[in-house]
C-alpha cells in the first residue's frame, strides 16, 4: 500500500490515506494516486503528497526474514521517500520535499540533514541496553522510573 498525505496551505498534514499499489502501477505513478484521492475526497485543488511509512530520516527500512525491522539494502534505498512517513499533525516542507513528524518536546531541534528531531543532549552510551526516557524538566535522559526497581 502506498501512503499519501493531504497538505493544507500552511504545510500541515491534515489527513493520511492509503492507496493500493495497483492503482499507482509499476513503476509507481504518484499522480495516479493524487487523482484517485481527489476524486474520492473532492477538492480538485487539494494537495496530496506521497510518502513512505518505511522511510525514517531519509533511510528506507524493511522487515528481514526474521521479521526484524532493518535498513534495506542499498539497491532498495531508492524507495526512501521524503525523509519520513507522513503523520497527522506533522508537517510537509515543500522546499525540502520532506515530511516532518510532530515535535516530541519543546527543547528538541530539527536536524535538517535528515529532518528528524534531536534531543539537545546525546543519548547515553548504554541507551540500547538501559531503558531511558526524555525528561523535559531537566532536558536530559533519565532511567525510566518504570524500570527503576
Amino acid at each position: 500500500m502506498a501512503t499519501f498525505a493531504r497538505i493544507d496551505d500552511d504545510g500541515n498534514v491534515i489527513k493520511v490515506h492509503k492507496v493500493a499499489n495497483e492503482v499507482l502501477g509499476n513503476p509507481e505513478d504518484e499522480q495516479k494516486g493524487k487523482d484517485l484521492l481527489k476524486s474520492l475526497h473532492g477538492g480538485t485543488d487539494a494537495n496530496w503528497v506521497q510518502g513512505s511509512v518505511n522511510t525514517k530520516g531519509g533511510v528506507y527500512y524493511k522487515f528481514d526474514e526474521n521479521l526484524n525491522y532493518v535498513v534495506a539494502p542499498e539497491n532498495e534505498q531508492s524507495k526512501a521517500r521524503r525523509y519520513n512517513p507522513p503523520s497527522r499533525n506533522g508537517t510537509y516542507n515543500s522546499e525540502a520535499d520532506a515530511f516532518i513528524l510532530p515535535k516530541p518536546y519543546n527543547s528538541w531541534v530539527l536536524d535538517t540533514n535528515n529532518y528528524t528531531w534531536k534531543a539537545p543532549v546525546d543519548e547515553p552510551a548504554d541507551f540500547n541496553t538501559v531503558a531511558y526516557v526524555w525528561d523535559e524538566d531537566t532536558t536530559n535522559w533519565i532511567v525510566d522510573p518504570k524500570y527503576n526497581i
